[in-house]
């Protein structure tokens, strides 16, 4: 692992401890176009979910998931339903 992607996971380790720590996720960045919630606030690599209209875009920079509306709400109602939970 290069210098810059340790720095990033130590960043990222750090991040989530404080996120576990201080239970204040998620962290929302909100624009006039999209609303971004970041799944680390410690660094800018990590997962994001935006929200773009009817577009649903899960993942981080070359790994990226798009929902359509529909899909979304599936997701969402099979969650709140308690069928997929924490790991």
């Amino acid at each position: 692992m290069n210098r810059s992607r340790r720095s990033s996971a130590l960043a990222c380790a750090i991040g989530r401890q404080r996120a576990e720590a201080d239970l204040t996720l998620p962290y929302t960045v909100r624009s006039t176009a999209m609303d971004k919630i970041s799944l680390c606030p410690a660094c800018s690599a990590c997962p994001e979910v935006a929200i773009d209209g009817d577009i649903v875009r899960i993942g981080e920079e070359g790994n990226v998931v798009s929902l359509k509306r529909d899909e979304w709400n599936v997701l969402v109602d099979v969650i709140k339903s308690g069928k997929v939970g924490k790991l």
